[in-house]
């Protein structure tokens, strides 16, 4: 993990426990809410231990404090008060702690400080609690009559002496492996280097004396170092290397990597321990197996182990078990096999769905009771949108010929029966059907014929669905597909769903107005362009940039000076897009109207900008006129649209007119 992610980690783990604190006295320790945020806390908690054998979190001041960094995460300080009162220093979090271990960790930091003191503390209740995966340390103040180290003038001087004195030497790491792990790591560098390649082993020496002489926290600190730096591996290699088999087994099982297997297999795996390892493993084991390890955990260390010291990645399993690889290519079924069988299936498909048709118009034929003529009615019109799905356009139109048929001339004596087959017929052509029929002419066009003919015998009500399909289509142009089923009857249609579309619509509907420039198209627009709501007019004015018609330039002139902005400024934008000709002449007409250097500044410098994209050929010499302004006394803006002008006519003359 990155130290990034090490950090969200961190605040995450403790803003859940802070928020858990709060929820656990609202709510008892059974209810799913703190539970959720002990899960949450949990969740962060394993994706930082993947990297990290341990979460150790010092109980500061004004909050939490990480690897000498304070914890902002909210609640934080709430948190760490309430450990103070409890007299906690510290709290570290191994592998393996679970949702009930953390709910019961801050339930007992809930409770009364007193009452866990009389209790032998907060260690004692937690192990009372069965919680083993949080540890915490209590403040311990003592007075420590340490003997001061001397460094004096020369540092090089110093470090030697400090080399070649374990006492010393072992007093320099019990403050060192007390703070950051960074400067602990530069310290034993500059060891390294102030007694030089003649003075290692005394130096190596020193340190497995001293590394003996430190608490199982100071250890744990050298031990941690050593994985984690590898500048002072070699060297911490030499120091462990002369370290007992015995003694070095005691001080791994007997500090934090002893808690927990899962650390004990990343250290055994990763501290420069050379060929010891296994002799370690079996000193380890015994140990671990009286501090109440089980067998299967032993189990699991050395398959952790096993898996650690892997060099080269597992092999596929197809290749452990060849029988799986049998029974692969037994299962294997080639394209030609799967096409066949869909082929199968379709033709099935089909013949069925033509039998139930079959069958239920025969049935419609036959039937003497009105309510049950008007169930099998139903049934036949709500198999259309499915054939239309289905891409049985055949079948779909003999179902639409036959109830239009039957509405048409019906020897029935039912008076009610003439509506309830239009009202078949318009659940048989309803939004469903009109979304599959536009799908299916997307991904194949050659079913257009058909569909050409299936929406001329439906009438005005599909065709309306199925122009409300289209309009929401927006992952390819439904429109244009509209137009080539529906023809010049779309225009009609357009114009009768304008007043009523709603604004996201209103692009696309107006390009295809603007496109045709009829008067009655034209007067469509203009109702458009008279809409109280700025977004319509501001859609309106993107659907005219894809319109190259004299009409198209006209309406986006009205635009441009719409009382609003931000749809002024829009239109302008459009104008730049726009592929009819005149485009250019009309922004450089509206520039000239407006108070370019005064008020207007925004507006004429959209201008500009929509001239330096613009596609008109005139625009070269809009800009180069604008460029070429004179005046007498230069005020406002004046000197900066001249500026800009210039800038875009060269942009324009550098990548030629578009």
């Amino acid at each position: 993990m990155s130290d990034e992610q090490v950090k969200r980690a961190v605040d995450t783990v403790v803003r859940s426990l802070a928020t858990s604190a709060k929820t656990l006295r609202l709510y008892p320790p059974s209810s799913p809410i703190p539970r959720q945020t002990a899960e949450a806390a949990l969740e962060a908690l394993n994706s930082f231990l993947v990297d990290e054998p341990v979460l150790t979190l010092t109980v500061a001041r004004e909050g939490f404090s990480f690897r000498n960094s304070a914890v902002n995460a909210p609640g934080s300080s709430e948190l760490a008060d309430m450990l103070t009162r409890h007299g906690v220093a510290e709290m570290s979090v191994l592998p393996g702690a679970g949702v009930d271990e953390l709910i019961s960790f801050v339930s007992a930091v809930l409770r009364d400080p007193l009452e866990v003191r009389e209790a032998g503390g907060m260690g004692a209740v937690l192990a009372a609690g069965g919680v083993e995966c949080v540890r915490v340390s209590d403040v311990s103040l003592t007075v420590a009559e340490l003997e001061p180290l001397d460094q004096g003038d020369d540092i090089d001087e110093f470090l030697r002496e400090l080399a070649s004195d374990p006492d010393k030497l072992a007093l320099w790491l019990a403050s060192a492996t007390s703070g950051d792990p960074a400067a602990l790591a530069e310290g034993l560098t500059e060891l390294a280097g102030a007694v030089g390649a003649e003075g290692m082993d005394r130096l190596m020496a020193s340190l497995s004396s001293a590394f003996l002489k430190q608490q199982p926290d100071g250890r744990d600190a050298l031990m941690g170092v050593s994985v984690k730096d590898t500048d002072i591996r070699s060297l911490m290699s030499g120091v462990f290397g002369s370290i007992g088999t015995q003694d070095m087994a005691q001080s791994l099982a007997g500090g934090m990597f002893g808690k927990n297997v899962l650390s004990m297999s990343n250290m055994l795996a990763k501290l420069p321990l050379g060929e010891r390892v296994s002799e370690i493993l079996a000193e380890v084991k015994p140990l671990l197996a009286s501090a109440g390890h089980t067998a299967r955990e032993m189990a699991f260390l050395d398959h952790m182990l096993e898996l650690r010291e892997k060099a080269e990645p597992e092999s596929p399993l197809v290749e452990q078990r060849p029988d799986y690889t049998k029974v692969a290519q037994i299962a294997e079924v080639r394209p030609e096999e799967v096409e066949k069988a869909r082929g199968e299936v379709q033709s099935s498909m089909t013949k069925m769905n033509t039998r139930s048709v079959t069958t239920m118009l025969q049935l419609l034929d036959q039937q003497e009771d009105f309510a049950l003529y008007c169930k099998t009615l139903d049934g036949l019109a709500s198999m259309v949108p499915a054939l239309f799905e289905m891409r049985d356009f055949r079948l779909a139109d003999q179902v639409l010929s036959e109830l239009a048929s039957r509405e048409a001339r019906t020897d029935q004596p039912w008076p009610e029966l003439t509506e309830k087959l239009r009202g078949a017929i318009r659940k048989a052509t309803g939004p469903r059907s009109m979304s599959a029929l536009l799908h299916a002419l997307s991904d194949d066009p050659s079913l257009m014929p058909a569909a050409r003919d299936t929406l001329r015998r439906t009438g005005a009500p599909a065709q309306t669905a199925f122009l409300h399909e289209a309009l929401n289509v927006r992952d390819s142009d439904g429109l244009a597909i509209a137009g080539d089923a529906l023809g010049r009857r779309l225009l009609d249609l357009l114009v009768a769903e304008a007043p009523h579309a709603q604004w996201f619509n209103l692009a696309p509907i107006v390009q295809r107005l603007a496109t045709e420039g009829d008067p009655r198209s034209s007067q469509t627009v203009d109702a458009i362009l008279r809409r109280p709501d700025e977004q319509s007019r501001q859609e309106a004015a993107k659907g005219l940039a894809g319109a190259g018609t004299a009409m198209a330039v006209r309406q986006l002139a009205s635009l441009t000076r719409d009382p609003s902005p931000e749809v002024a400024l829009v239109a302008i934008r459009a104008a730049g897009r726009s592929v009819a000709p005149g485009s250019a002449s009309m922004l450089g007409a509206r520039f000239d109207e407006l108070d370019c250097d005064g008020k207007d500044f925004t507006a004429c410098r959209e201008i500009i900008n929509a001239l330096a994209r613009s596609a008109d050929p005139e625009a070269s010499d809009v800009l180069s006129r604008i460029a070429r302004r004179k005046a007498l006394i230069k005020r406002g803006h004046f000197a900066e649209i001249n500026d800009l002008a210039g800038q875009a006519l060269r942009a324009r003359n550098a990548g030629g007119d578009r």
